[in-house]
């Protein structure tokens, strides 16, 4: 039997009853913006496409600018809302594979976070990544290209840099976070949703929305 990517249900024209974590805040042709389930802390964010790809590197050059440009517009809403704000992505190349963290379909995570995230992943985890510098999430291309698994992390003290291997572990930036914010038991997503946080970041970036158009908040 063929299974069905969730986030295409969701999101790609399909989707039932809405979910708070469903909540789409901004959008383009073919993404959306949506809160996370397991959303650690307040202000976290996830660009998704619409379409089914597993990667951001798989993206072709007129899809990047497209996300780049909703990238820009929700980084600055959150910046707005939250305070300083890091990027991350787990690249999945092959369905099931643990980096993708049990979510077969692309997805960049934005999250309100004053620490730097590469410092972190290359103090923990259990795979020896190689990390390399680059100048932005574009470089992720190369590495679907050769096949391999990456995890992408930028953020405003650190820069932009990729860590890849054979193999990663699942989640491996969640559990950075959580150790972070002193709750490292509670970064696996589907075991602690963090709903309070969710509402929380649905509610300040409506009415950061709201003020800006005049339309009314959501209730």
């Amino acid at each position: 039997m063929k299974s069905v990517c969730n986030f295409c249900q969701k999101f790609g024209g399909t989707a039932g009853e809405e979910r708070m974590a469903d909540h789409i805040l901004f959008e383009s042709e073919n993404f959306v913006v949506v809160p996370t389930i397991g959303s650690i802390v307040p202000g976290w964010l996830l660009i998704v496409p619409r379409s089914h790809f597993m990667s951001v590197g798989s993206f072709d050059a007129p899809m990047l600018h497209e996300f780049a440009g909703l990238q820009k517009t929700a980084a600055a809403a959150l910046r707005d809302c939250f305070g300083t704000v890091s990027f991350f992505e787990h690249g999945a190349i092959r369905k099931g594979e643990s980096v993708g963290c049990g979510v077969d379909h692309a997805h960049l995570h934005i999250v309100a976070t004053e620490f730097d995230l590469v410092t972190g992943a290359k103090a923990s985890g259990k795979s020896q990544l190689q990390w390399r510098s680059v100048s932005g999430i574009k470089s992720t291309k190369a590495y679907v290209a050769e096949q391999m698994p990456y995890i992408f992390v930028e953020s405003l003290v650190g820069g932009a840099w990729i860590g890849s291997a054979s193999w990663i572990e699942s989640q491996l930036i969640r559990k950075v976070i959580a150790a972070y914010t002193g709750q490292p038991d509670c970064w696996d997503w589907k075991a602690h949703p963090f709903d309070n946080n969710v509402r929380e970041t649905v509610r300040r970036l409506e009415t950061w929305k709201a003020a800006r158009t005049g339309r009314p908040i959501l209730a």
